[in-house]
């Protein structure tokens, strides 16, 4: 196994773990926001891996459309929480209740409207399948000599 793509997958892996604990009782996302205007509303596309504090890790992104109002906009930002309350939401099934989620909804609201689209799985389960990989390149290396 290639040496860059060993260390990538065991630091992944490492980062994972160490959020397990950490996203128990908090909520922490990493990602970027790209902005746009569309004529007379901007548009706000959010991209984001969340540890919402619920047990489980989401990927996914959310697009907020509202007015333009006179604060100039960057165009793009890396955005992010660490640490935060969590957010929780009310699971509708026992698979929600163990982590797996899919959430694909749309929320319009006056002059404002918001997709979003998430699907997540327990927090531990990167972790197990990133250092999955390193540890069967270690196993297999040892057990070759």
């Amino acid at each position: 196994m290639k040496r860059w793509l060993f260390r990538m997958t065991a630091g992944a892996g490492l980062g994972f773990l160490l959020m397990v604990p950490a996203s128990c009782g908090a909520y922490t996302s990493f990602g970027f926001d790209l902005r746009r205007h569309d004529g007379p509303i901007w548009v706000n596309h959010m991209q984001r891996i969340q540890w919402p504090g619920d047990g489980s890790v989401r990927v996914g992104w959310q697009i907020e459309r509202k007015p333009i109002f006179e604060d100039p906009i960057d165009r793009w930002d890396f955005g992010g929480r660490l640490l935060e309350a969590p957010e929780r939401r009310t699971p509708r099934s026992v698979w929600n209740r163990i982590g797996f989620w899919w959430i694909d909804e749309e929320l319009v609201h006056e002059d404002e409207r918001l997709e979003s689209f998430w699907i997540g799985v327990p927090n531990w389960l990167p972790a197990l399948c990133l250092l999955a990989i390193p540890g069967c390149a270690l196993w297999r290396r040892r057990a070759a000599r």
